[in-house]
């Protein structure tokens, strides 16, 4: 009988790690919706595993936040409780594998407190080719008006394969101010499922108590 080498036994432990866990992409890790005590972080991987944020705050104390659903190819952290105006490091992990940047760890820095007033919502449904509800994609937004554009703010598609946003939240890109979007902005939307995306651009409009929804986008 044929011995195995260690390395050998190494790289085959390693790809059954990745095949049974997945892997983060660290090209499509995305921080969105920062406020002042709280951001999300998302990503996709190849095969559904749990994923998890692991935060480290300045005095170096790790806390663990959980993707809401289990074994998932789409995964959507909330990472809160946060101080304001405050740096953070991050790495992710998917599953087993925990990318943290190739050893920079990820960063973002909180925004102050705001307090928005009023309420604006636009709002949709994504369906896959076979007109099924997308349910956990993730849709993300940004306002654009005649002179700048919002931070990226992000929400998931329900079971129903519906998403709605209040946009009274948007930020200006340095996440300091509110960027008082209103219907006479521009929307960009793009929603990303487990193996497809798409993309949206147009007109802002309030969903006017589930009135006006935006025509059904779909993931091909």
């Amino acid at each position: 009988m044929k011995k195995i080498g260690i390395t050998t036994l190494i790289c085959l432990l390693l790809c059954i790690i990745i095949l049974n866990y997945g892997f983060a992409d660290e090209k499509n890790i995305k921080i969105s919706n920062i406020g002042g005590g709280q951001f999300t972080v998302s990503w996709v991987t190849a095969n559904p595993c749990i994923g998890k944020v692991l935060l480290t705050d300045q005095k170096g104390l790790v806390t663990e936040f959980f993707d809401k659903s289990k074994n998932k190819y789409t995964h959507y952290v909330t990472v809160d409780h946060l101080k304001e105006n405050t740096r953070y490091s991050f790495s992710v992990a998917s599953g087993e594998v925990v990318d943290n940047n190739n050893g920079k760890m990820y960063h973002v820095v909180t925004g102050p407190e705001l307090i928005p007033v009023g309420s604006l919502q636009p709002a949709g449904q994504v369906l896959m080719d076979n007109q099924t509800p997308a349910k956990d994609s993730i849709v993300y937004i940004r306002v654009i008006n005649d002179h700048a554009e919002s931070a990226i703010m992000s929400t998931l598609v329900d079971q129903n394969g519906f998403w709605f946003f209040d946009l009274i939240n948007a930020r200006t890109v340095d996440n300091q101010h509110l960027f008082n979007p209103t219907e006479a902005d521009h929307i960009k939307i793009t929603v990303v499922g487990e193996k497809d995306s798409t993309n949206f651009s147009g007109h802002l409009m309030d969903n006017n108590y589930g009135k006006c929804l935006y025509a059904p986008l779909f993931l091909r």
